[in-house]
């Protein structure tokens, strides 16, 4: 038999700007415990929010965007942050918002 993903097994860690995010397998909702397997779980960096050590804020690729959104050249029609020209990202769906207008003193 194959190891079977679980609840709350570890998908991996990342490591960015010195700050360290597990991220494991979970559910977003009850009904996907109920239909689907369990998928990795990032941050939710809207309700927790993350900076860096010099006040850059954490986002998810995936994210809804922000009141300073701005849309990049070669965009695939999604509205997150992952299309905005702010988004720096640094990992699959990690990144850094560089906006100076987010940016905390």
């Amino acid at each position: 038999m194959g190891n079977k993903i679980r609840d709350g097994d570890i998908y991996k860690v990342a490591v960015i700007s010195d700050n360290r995010f597990t991220i494991r397998y979970g559910y977003g909702t009850d009904a996907e415990r109920e239909n689907w397997e369990p998928t990795p779980i990032y941050p939710d960096f809207i309700s927790e929010p993350v900076y860096t050590a010099d006040g850059f804020p954490f986002a998810t690729a995936f994210q809804d965007i922000c009141q300073h959104y701005k849309i990049k050249p070669d965009n695939n029609g999604e509205s997150w942050c992952d299309n905005c020209i702010y988004f720096d990202k640094r990992e699959d769906y990690i990144g850094l918002c560089k906006c100076e207008q987010r940016r905390r003193e």
